[in-house]
């Protein structure tokens, strides 16, 4: 497996009440070093490195072998629907020099409904100012209605299709409700995004319809 290959291995671990895990460091040239996190089945996920010369890449390994990101890519992002209940193994590969390198990795929330619902209300926070994330799966032709209230009046809505990387909404615009007939059949990421880095408190309210 490659917990036995890997060395070293760091778990990666959320904050309380976020959907995001961060870990920094230090990497030389060439060097790898590993990270881990247990994620479920079917969740969505968004994992990216950065480093000041964008040439540090990483490679995804889930621990029954599949390889979701190979190292051979060289990439330094990447977003995908995971296909087991089980840990990942994130590989991070220095560049061409010493340098510090951040590495997100971001599990939005399901959005479930009671049984012959069809809305649901959240409360949340945008923990240290990060963006607070959901995911709802929705069929092409329902219409969602989000309705949200931050507390202080400094967040706004961001909506995406996570299959069609499509927006249909962003927070730049600043609005804080979104009524949308969808356009196809996928998950939909709702992501409540505080402005300049401030914790917020909020509900959410979601309808689909």
């Amino acid at each position: 497996s490659p917990a036995s290959v890997l060395p070293a291995t760091i778990r990666i671990s959320f904050t309380p009440g976020t959907t995001y895990g961060t870990a920094t460091g230090n990497i030389q040239p060439g060097q790898k070093l590993s990270y881990v996190l247990e994620a479920q089945l079917g969740q969505p996920m968004l994992a990216s490195v950065s480093s000041r010369d964008n040439d540090v890449t990483m490679s995804i390994v889930a621990a029954d072998g599949r390889t979701l990101l190979p190292a051979t890519q060289g990439w330094s992002n990447w977003q995908g629907t995971l296909p087991a209940t089980q840990d990942y193994y994130f590989q991070i590969i220095g560049g061409t020099s010493t340098e510090n390198f951040s590495l997100w990795v971001s599990i939005p929330s399901r959005i479930q409904f009671d049984p012959g619902a069809i809305s649901a209300t959240i409360s949340g926070r945008t923990v240290d100012g990060y963006i607070a994330s959901y995911v709802l799966a929705a069929q092409g032709g329902q219409t969602m209605n989000i309705v949200l209230i931050p507390n202080p009046n400094a967040a706004a809505l961001t909506v995406w299709g996570f299959n069609d990387g499509q927006p249909y909404m962003r927070a730049q615009m600043g609005s804080t409700t979104f009524n949308m007939q969808l356009p196809s059949t996928q998950d939909y990421i709702i992501d409540v995004v505080p402005q300049a880095g401030q914790e917020v408190d909020f509900t959410m309210t979601v309808e689909i319809k």
